[in-house]
């Protein structure tokens, strides 16, 4: 298998050859072809003003001086004839062309076309360019121009141009080798220290990082590596977070369920209102158990996006009254004081079980957090474009320094972690049913001034 750089060289040296080869094509093959045609432009850009002046009766000297022109600018001889084939005036310090028939290139032009043709002189086999023109006035034919040069021979300038090319061509195949050789090494060195980082962070090395020397594509492409690798890096620092948080959440509730089932199995004379604590000991704990474990497969599930949103219109007021009757339970035990206020039964458009557990986490999390007596305040709030609901508790409030964290799966606050029996997942959950609905949400909040977590849903 070919490396990228061999294969990068090759591709440069055949750029080289295609360049030479088209240089080489167009300087020798068509130099002729192209120096005939520069000249006869010229010859003819020249006659049509020459003819130009005629047709205007220019005064004599003035044409005159356009023909020594012309002779000292392009080596031309200039012919001028009546309508007849009379010669009226010539500049007869050139040659006369030889080996052709001029009388038949004249009687083409007396006839009224523009005659262009290049030949070789019998006597010393040079090229002539010959042009000429009909002067016509009033559509009618008065008088004919033959312009005629000689051109030089190219043959001894093309020789000493292959010669010279080859040298040139043999130096630049030389030298581009090497510089293609050097550029190749030089573009594959990032691609081969990227595919060694890639091979390193397969074999579990996540901490391997690719130097980021260019702002190009490559460097471009190293620094999505650098992304990559540190975001895998995160990801199995989470990964182990969970693995210890979770075992941590389930070591005390399958403790306690253990020690009282060893309990009562174990002692005989136990009351039956001990047995009956026991028994809810062990229920609450298995059900604390069976909700974690949901927890942790609903957040799965969403930060896998493998839950789909089921979107439909329906009352924010009545999803956040069926909250509060299925927290009555916890908040009579706490005396706690639910406050729901709102202008108008709002609807939105969302997924409805989704948004209900987001309410249902927000308002558990200030029962969990609030002292008893205490009120807790829920408010719907109609805003341009979404409607805002905000849950505030009267609790202990959580500092600056464990804000950024509070959407972190399994984190709790430490002047909290004492007192409250949750997973440390609810927040979490909401954070990504918020984020699947492109809902805005935050927190505001203060040591000893309570929390007051919001959201906007369309």
């Amino acid at each position: 298998m070919k490396s990228i750089s061999i294969k990068l060289w090759g591709l440069m040296l055949a750029l080289v050859f295609t360049a030479l080869a088209l240089i080489w094509w167009f300087q020798i093959v068509f130099l002729e072809s192209f120096y005939f045609t520069f000249h006869e432009k010229k010859l003819l850009k020249e006659g049509n003003n020459l003819v130009s002046m005629i047709q205007r009766n220019e005064e004599q000297y003035k044409i005159e001086e356009k023909f020594d022109e012309l002779l000292l600018k392009y080596n031309a001889r200039i012919d001028l004839y009546t309508a007849k084939g009379v010669v009226i005036y010539s500049n007869e310090r050139v040659p006369v062309i030889m080996g052709r028939d001029k009388d038949g290139f004249l009687m083409d032009i007396i006839k009224g076309n523009k005659v262009i043709s290049a030949f070789k002189q019998n006597r010393t086999g040079s090229s002539v360019l010959l042009v000429g023109f009909p002067v016509v006035r009033d559509n009618i034919l008065t008088a004919a121009v033959i312009m005629s040069t000689p051109m030089a021979s190219l043959k001894a300038t093309v020789e000493t141009l292959k010669e010279q090319f080859v040298i040139i061509s043999l130096i630049l195949i030389a030298v581009s080798a090497i510089l293609a050789y050097i550029f190749s090494k030089y573009f594959t060195k990032p691609i081969l220290e990227i595919n060694s980082a890639a091979k390193t962070m397969a074999e579990g090395n996540l901490s391997i990082r690719v130097p980021v020397n260019t702002k190009d594509e490559l460097g471009m492409l190293s620094a999505t590596i650098n992304h990559l690798s540190a975001q895998l890096q995160k990801i199995e620092q989470l990964r182990k977070e969970l693995i210890a948080n979770v075992s941590h959440e389930f070591k005390t509730p399958l403790s306690l369920i253990k020690g009282y089932a060893e309990t009562m199995r174990d002692v005989n004379n136990l009351s039956d209102e001990k047995k009956g604590k026991q028994l809810n000991i062990i229920i609450e704990e298995s059900d604390r158990l069976n909700n974690m474990i949901n927890d942790i497969l609903d957040l799965s599930q969403m930060e896998s996006d493998y839950i789909k949103l089921d979107r439909s219109n329906f009352s924010i007021i009545d999803v956040i009254e069926a909250v509060r009757n299925r927290l009555t339970f916890y908040t009579e035990n706490k005396n706690l004081n639910i406050e729901v206020s709102y202008e108008a039964d709002y609807s939105v458009l969302a997924d409805e079980r989704r948004i209900e557990q987001v309410i249902y986490n927000l308002v558990n999390n200030a029962i969990d957090h609030s002292e008893a007596k205490s009120s807790i305040f829920i408010r719907i709030l109609e805003q341009e474009a979404a409607i805002r609901v905000e849950v505030e508790d009267q609790g202990e409030g959580i500092s600056q320094e464990e804000m950024p964290y509070i959407w972190d799966r399994f984190y709790k606050a430490r002047e909290s972690s004492s007192k409250n029996k949750g997973s440390g997942l609810g927040l979490a959950i909401v954070k990504s049913i918020l984020e699947a609905h492109k809902a805005n949400f935050g927190v505001e909040s203060a040591i000893g001034k309570g929390s007051k977590f919001w959201f906007e849903i369309r």
